[in-house]
This record gives structure tokens, sequence and C-alpha cells, in this order.
């Protein structure tokens, strides 16, 4: 069996044998009874080896010092790496913390206020924790928390120096939005007892010796909190001492949170404008702490009701009230009634809260129905548009049958005698346009009258108006502009015309008598010269304007005229003639000759 033994290769050999082999000696066992032994024939090879060993330590050392080299010329970096790592690993750290206890960032005040919105301490259950809500420094600098023992003052002192420091250090602290924390150069703090056998130091003389420190270091930036002020001696002397170190706290303008069981320090506070009293609540009837803290009002004794409750002889009790004096129970008593009034308070305050809150579910289901409401009016919105188009679009597709036919009548001639299918069709326009615009009148409607129009009749917005191409009435939604162009809005549709296309109505209380018209046939225009002239014109505008002069000249009776278009690039004469080849009314057409305008007219004979 071999075995190693300071870097060597050794074989365990009894005590008693060791001379038996010949070699070295480099180990015993903790009996003494076995001796390690490197035999005399392997002592060079252990040395090679060793040799090796060497080597290999400097070939690492070198390897190393060759890369530690490398290493530093990046030393910087990574330097300046393992700082912003360090950094992003605290805010990832912080982020965590926050996000487990439910942390808020609170607002930071300049003015050394602090207040707590239903704050937690970290280290409690935040399922079952009872909230604290406290404020100081802006009223008041000095608070002085009263109530029972195991209530939750001391928890309430440690939680406003802890949110401080944790906003400090940038921090989120585990409270509601609406908390705000100052920056403090100090903080003091005289919690618990201090009391030491070793240094011969009582409950009273630690206290002393943190506050003494904390009397001669305090200014008006630092924040102190005082646990049992003045306990730990005679109660009138602890008194006496708390509202002198108080009174020094307040003249330094430091912010004070202090607890107490005094009840001098109660009506000191009370007196004191730069004071406020609180209590932690408790519970007389399971004599059991509430944990809540309640601002404004110092807290009750209640050792005697407690004892009543827990069995102690009347007579006890009715002893004990009897050494009181008469103002400590007048002072109970006003509390008591205060402590009911602060009750009753809170129980209203919190039915107009559930009120509130009601109120504001109405609110939002108000806010709801109307919101679909608007959406169901935007859906009949839509849809009436919807409508709208396609009875526009089945209009126009029953005009365009009604002017087809117009054109078949056109084109076959005879005006007069088809005078009658003429009416028809013109009474189908009427009752298009009514469906269309939606100003189909009844028998039992408003009836209207034109006004006549002269030189001084002007057009105003929110005028009745008739629109003379369509028969139908409207109401003007501008005034006349400088071209003497109108809006019009007639049913569903806004139309834009000339002060020539309307004229002003006014509505009549009754039917107007019908006044009866016998056709003897069509009217013939006035006059109707013998040339038009279409120079200037689109091919479409001028075949447009070529309709309407042919229809005038076929009425007036006329013969043969002359169409001037020009000569220019020849296009239009094209286009023209083009159209009278498939015109019925056009018997023939030819040039002008020479005199007459030679290929600039076109004379037609009808």
């Amino acid at each position: 069996m071999v075995t190693v033994r300071n870097d060597r290769y050794v074989i365990p050999v009894k005590a008693s044998n060791k001379s038996d082999i010949k070699g070295i000696i480099h180990d015993t066992s903790a009996s003494g009874s076995t001796v390690f032994i490197e035999p005399a024939f392997s002592v060079e090879a252990n040395n090679k080896i060793r040799e090796l060993m060497i080597r290999e330590a400097k070939e690492i050392e070198r390897i190393l010092r060759v890369l530690t080299g490398r290493v530093q010329e990046f030393g910087l970096q990574i330097n300046e790496n393992v700082y912003f790592g360090t950094r992003i690993d605290l805010a990832f750290a912080k982020g965590e913390l926050s996000y487990q206890m439910d942390g808020v960032c609170p607002k930071i005040s300049d003015s050394y206020v602090v207040k707590i919105v239903e704050g937690r301490h970290p280290m409690l259950n935040k399922e079952t924790v009872v909230p604290l809500n406290i404020e100081t420094g802006e009223r008041f600098r000095i608070l002085i928390i009263t109530g029972p023992n195991t209530g939750g003052k001391t928890v309430a002192l440690k939680t406003c120096g802890l949110f401080c420091l944790m906003a400090q250090a940038g921090l989120h602290v585990p409270a509601k939005h609406g908390t705000v924390l100052p920056v403090f150069n100090d903080i003091f703090c005289d919690i618990g007892d201090e009391q030491s056998i070793e240094q011969s130091l009582s409950t009273f003389s630690a206290h002393m010796k943190n506050i003494i420190h904390i009397v001669q270091n305090a200014d008006d930036r630092s924040f102190v909190l005082m646990d049992e002020l003045g306990a730990g001696t005679d109660p009138e002397e602890g008194s006496a001492l708390a509202m002198s170190i108080l009174d020094g706290l307040n003249e330094k303008k430091c912010t004070v949170i202090a607890t107490t069981h005094y009840s001098d320090l109660k009506l000191y506070a009370m007196k004191n404008e730069d004071m406020e009293n609180a209590s932690c609540e408790f519970d007389i009837n399971s004599l059991q702490p509430t944990y809540k803290l309640i601002m404004g009002v110092p807290g009750e004794s209640n050792a005697l009701a407690i004892c009543k409750r827990l069995g102690l002889p009347v007579s006890f009790i009715q002893k004990a009230k009897d050494y009181l004096h008469n103002d400590d129970i007048k002072f109970e008593e006003i509390l008591h009634n205060i402590h009911k009034n602060k009750a009753r308070t809170d129980r209203e305050r919190h039915e107009a809260q559930m009120i509130t809150k009601e109120m504001e579910l109405m609110r939002a289901e108000l806010d709801e129905k109307i919101q679909r409401i608007e959406i169901d009016k935007e859906k009949q919105i839509n849809k009436a548009k919807d409508d709208a188009k396609r009875i526009v679009a089945a209009a126009k597709q029953e005009t365009q049958s009604i002017i087809d036919r117009l054109k078949t009548i056109e084109e076959e001639g005879g005006y007069g005698r088809r005078l009658n299918e003429i009416n028809d069709l013109r009474r189908e326009v009427n009752t298009l346009g009514k469906r269309v615009f939606g100003s189909e009148d009844s028998e039992d409607t408003a009836f209207i009258e034109e006004i006549p129009v002269t030189d001084e009749t002007k057009f105003k917005a929110g005028d009745t108006v008739k629109i003379l191409k369509l028969n139908q009435t409207g109401t003007l939604l501008t005034d006349s502009d400088q071209d003497n162009k109108v809006v019009v809005q007639a049913g569903i549709m806004k139309i834009t015309l000339t002060v020539n296309d309307i004229v002003p109505v006014k509505q009549l209380k009754s039917k107007p008598e019908p006044v009866v018209r016998v056709a003897t046939g069509v009217k013939r225009p006035d006059h109707v010269s013998m040339e038009v002239d279409v120079r200037g014109h689109t091919v479409y505008e001028a075949i447009e304007v070529i309709d309407k002069y042919l229809d005038n000249v076929m009425m007036a009776g006329l013969h043969e005229v002359s169409i001037i278009h020009g000569k220019g690039t020849g296009v239009l004469r094209t286009a023209i003639q083009d159209y009278l080849k498939t015109n019925p009314r056009v018997t023939s057409y030819r040039d002008g000759k020479q005199g007459e305008g030679d290929f600039g007219v076109t004379v037609v004979e009808l």
C-alpha cells in the first residue's frame, strides 16, 4: 500500500519493523504505531516528481502573471463594469423589495413634514397588520402618543423612523400614495430598555444617557423618536422632566414623536400649539388593543375598567376611585366622552364613504349606459347614412331612366302632342325629389308662398327657400358669399347653389286656393340667335351648350343655324360634327363658305 506524505510517495510500516526497510521516515501516525517511510530505491523517483511539481507551479505562476497583465490593460473598464453591475444589482434588489411589500414612492418634502398613509412595518405580515396613519411637522412639530402597553406605540415610532431612512436610501416604503417624507440630517432614537449591569446603568440612567446625547446634538433638521419618555422614576418628577425635555427640543425646532403613560403630558400637549396628542385605540369589551392610531385625541387610562372586567371586586375599584383626585376623574370622563364622539364620527364617516362609493358605482353605470347610447346613436346614424346612400343611388337610377325617356321623346319629336307625357315625367321627378329630400307634405302640413325677389333681397342663414330646379324647400346654412353662392339643407342633402336657383318663401297657415291653368302648348323662347359661339369651351362643355341651343332652335322654328367653333387644331370641329351625325334633329351640316367663316364655322340644317 502506497500513500503520500509531504508530496512524496511513502509506505506505512509498523514501528517495530522500521529497521527492516532502508529509507527516509517522513511521518508517524497519531498513535505512533505506524511510520511512513520513503524507500531508498524510490528517493530518486520522488525527487524527479518533486522537481516536476516545482516546475509546474512556476509555469502556472508564469501563466497567471501573463493573464493578469492582459487583464490589467482593461482594469479601468472592469472596475467600471463592477461598479455599474453593483448599481444595477442594487436597483433590481430595491425593485424586488418594493414588489414584495407593495411599496410606493413617497413624495419628498422640503419642510420636514412626515405624513404616512396606511403604512405597514416591513417586518410585519402585510395581510394581517393594521395600517398606520400618522403625520407631524406641518401644523405641529411634536406628537405625543399615549395608550396601553402592547397597543402599538413603539411600532409606530419604529415605523416612522424606518420609513424616513428607507426613503433617504432610495427605497420605496410599504404605504399608500400620498405618503410624504423629508430628508433629515440626523434621526435620533431612544427606544427600548438599555439597562446594563456591567456598566451599573439602571433603566432610567440608560434612557437619560441617550436623551442627553440627543439634546446636545439635535437641531431643526433632526428627527427625534423617544419611547416612554420620563419612565423609570417617580411619576411626578418623570412628568416634569419629560416636559422640560420637550420644551428644549421645541425651542430647537426639532421634529419629535414621543410615547408616554403620564396624564400630565396629555394636558401639556393640549395647551401647547406646537404639540399634538395621539392615542392607540383599546377595545374595552374584548380587552384587546385595536392597533389603530387616533390623531388629535389623548389616550384613556382604562386601568379601572380593565380590572372591573377581569373580575376585581367592585369595592376595590370604588376605593381606588376615592384615592384619585377629582381633577383626574373629570379628565378621564372628558377623554371617555371624546372617544365616544370620535367613534360615532368614525362610523358616520364610514357610512358616508360607503354612500360615496355607491354613488361612484352608480355614476360609472350611468357613464357606461351613456357610452352604450352614444354607440347605438352612432350605429343609427351610420345606418341612416347607408339608407340615404341607397335612396340616392336608386334615385339616380330612376332619374337616368326619366332622362332616357325624355331623350326618346326629344328624338321622336312632337312636343305639343306629347306634352301630357312630359308632365307625367315632371311629376315623377317631383315625387322622386320628395322621396330623396324627405320633404313630402300631407294635406295637413304647413304650406308655402314664394316671395318676389328684388335687388334688395338678401339671403341669410336660417331662411327658408325654394329650390327652383327641384321644386323643393330647404333651409339656408350660410349667407350668400361674393360669388352669390349659398349652401342649402334639403332633407338629408346639402347642396351648393347660386341665388338665381332659389327664391325665398314664407309659411302659410292654410292651403292657398288652387289656380287652374290650362296648357295650350309649349312656350317658345322670346328670342333665339341664328348662331352660337363655343370657342374656348372643352368638347364636353361645347356639346352641352350646342344641345341646349338646338332645343331652343327647334322650339323657335328655325331651320338653319351656324355653330362657331374656330379653326385651331380641328379637334373641337371634328367632335361637334361627330355629334351632329347622330343627332336626329339635324338633317345635314357643312363647313362654312368664304364669307361665312370657312372651316371655323359649321352650318347646320334642321
